[in-house]
């Protein structure tokens, strides 16, 4: 009896010891990292601005858009970057509504008639979004030019950079929510490569891609050299995307545009999906916002028109 105990007793402790062996190699494994992870490696694009006389480049896995606001002399551009990510997707399309729009690189450009000077105009000017109480400012060096680098709360955190040239204020900022995101290393790394003109290498093909290009009935957009101004809505006959309706076509959209570019003015109709093509670009409706609802007319103003441009 009391040799079988033992036995027992070992047969138990040996049981015991192999199990909690294994317990330790699965959770070492579990939580160690593979060195053959592959880390998904993006590419990059450059926007450039004729009109305003600068550029940089971005990462690919961003989503670029432009849209204008304001008239006149104190006009206001703003090109943005988003993660081009589903969730930002279905934000975009108008899918998500009573969502906060998501956390962005932005370019806005401010058109002054006097030549800003970059510190005066973030202390006065509110679309600064700076904060004199316990808010340092630093001088920084953006591609040459003296800048002012400083912080914001609101909605997100921000950091931003506020450069002058020529008779513009540029204001970067990259809004974020936790310190150690991402979005700031890549917010640093986009600035690092803006580029003022003559600085700027206008005669190099590979400056220029492609962009989204943004804007409402009677707004223009710009970009590439090209401007875009929606004029009419010519059809809207899109199938509702209530839950409760089924449509046998899909439908689309068609809306009277005015190009301009180097060779002048034209007025063409594009439509939803389709791209017409000339010498030197390519210009096609990818998206219309806000999505069509049965019961909810649109009116001219929500309309939102999305144009990919594609030099030639």
């Amino acid at each position: 009896m009391t040799k079988n105990y033992f036995y027992m007793v070992v047969f138990v402790g040996v049981l015991a010891i192999f199990l909690g062996g294994t317990y330790l190699y699965q959770a070492r494994s579990i939580g160690a990292k593979p060195d053959n992870i592959n880390e998904q490696v993006y590419g990059t694009k450059t926007y450039r601005s004729e009109v305003f006389g600068f550029a940089f480049e971005y990462s690919d896995k961003y989503f670029l858009e432009t849209r204008e606001i304001g008239d006149g002399g104190e006009g206001h551009s703003v090109v943005s970057l988003t993660e081009d990510t589903e969730e930002n997707r279905l934000v975009r399309e108008g899918k998500s509504p009573g969502r906060e729009g998501p956390v962005a690189i932005t370019f806005d450009v401010y058109q002054s008639p006097d030549q800003p000077d970059s510190l005066d105009w973030v202390k006065k000017n509110p679309a600064s979004n700076f904060e004199p109480l316990g808010r340092d400012i630093t001088e920084v060096v953006v591609a040459g030019k003296p800048a002012i680098s400083y912080h914001w709360s609101g909605l997100y955190e921000a950091d931003a950079i506020a450069v002058a040239n020529n008779d513009y204020m540029l204001v970067m900022t990259a809004t974020y929510i936790f310190p150690e995101d991402e979005i700031r290393a890549d917010f640093s790394e986009t600035v690092n490569t803006v580029k003022f003109f003559p600085e700027a290498t206008s005669n190099n093909p590979e400056e220029l891609s492609e962009i989204n290009l943004t804007a409402g009935i009677n707004e223009s957009t710009s970009g590439l050299g090209i401007t875009i101004a929606p004029l009419e809505v010519v059809e809207d006959s899109r199938c509702p995307t209530d839950e409760n309706i089924r449509c046998i076509q899909a439908g689309t959209v068609r809306v009277r545009t005015k190009v301009t570019d180097a060779s002048g003015d034209r007025t063409l109709v594009f439509a939803l999906g389709n791209s017409v093509t000339s010498s030197a670009e390519t210009i096609e409706l990818t998206s219309v916002l806000p999505e069509a609802r049965a019961a909810i007319p649109i009116r001219l103003n929500e309309y939102r028109f999305v144009f990919k441009v594609t030099k030639e």
